[in-house]
């Protein structure tokens, strides 16, 4: 089984080196790796020039958002399993060795799920549909997919702005089953990414694709009004919880 790497970026030229470090260092060495440049200004161009060599194909022009920048690369992969790092994201030691494994292991599954781990905390674990129905429980950074599920259930809604990967997530209901769940950390994400930035609008988001796919609209704003009530509940906690992590995160 053959992986390639997407790398969307915009303007994150310091991100997407903490990425393409990664890739260097950890990325199986036959992964193919695509780079979506949504035509940056900043100096992500002379990031990118600079490991050109690892690169397989890299495109840079405008785009019409992040979703649209996922389907650019879904387009130019030719792996049978996409893996999307984002600028700013990174493999964790050792994905190389667990990334192989994996992909011989569980050959054919539909998508891998392994952990991503953001701000010291580890997300993603094994999870019934109902679950991902309340709520969106794949770390999307850490999910293996099969590249030909583009082919049988469409690309990434460009009309989205928000919680793109949830919708698409919600169209996988036939094959859920199927999913493979692995206890391994695959990926470090950078703290304050776009779904994080804008929590609010991101559950706004997951509540118009359960509407879309399974109607029931009053249970599915029921499930956002808890959801929106939990976030005002711990926002006076919030410094607090962010200075534990931090003190967690420091050195030594």
């Amino acid at each position: 089984m053959t992986l390639s790497l997407i790398t969307i970026v915009r303007n994150h030229a310091a991100g997407f080196r903490r990425t393409a470090r990664s890739v260097l260092d950890h990325a199986p060495d036959n992964a193919e790796w695509v780079v979506i440049d949504g035509a940056s200004t900043d100096g992500t161009g002379a990031a990118i020039a600079a490991v050109a060599p690892r690169i397989a194909t890299h495109v840079s022009e405008p785009d019409r958002g992040i979703a649209d920048a996922f389907n650019k690369g879904v387009a130019r992969a030719s792996g049978d399993y996409v893996l999307f790092l984002n600028a700013g994201d990174c493999l964790a030691p050792g994905a190389a060795f667990s990334l192989a494994r994996l992909l011989d292991t569980h050959r054919g599954a539909p998508v891998i799920v392994g952990r991503i781990e953001l701000a010291g905390r580890r997300h993603g674990r094994s999870a019934p549909f109902w679950r991902q129905y309340l709520h969106n429980q794949l770390p999307h950074q850490a999910m293996l997919i099969r590249r030909d599920l583009f082919a049988t259930f469409g690309t990434y809604d460009r009309t989205r702005h928000f919680g793109m990967d949830y919708e698409w997530s919600l169209r996988l209901c036939p094959v859920w089953r199927q999913i493979v769940f692995v206890n391994e950390l695959l990926t470090i994400m950078e703290p304050g990414g776009t779904s994080i930035a804008n929590a609010g609008k991101t559950l706004t988001a997951y509540h118009h694709a359960r509407v879309q796919h399974f109607g029931m609209a009053p249970l599915s704003l029921a499930v956002l009004l808890s959801y929106q009530a939990k976030r005002l509940a711990l926002r006076p906690f919030k410094p607090a919880l962010n200075a534990v992590r931090a003190r967690r995160l420091a050195p030594g």
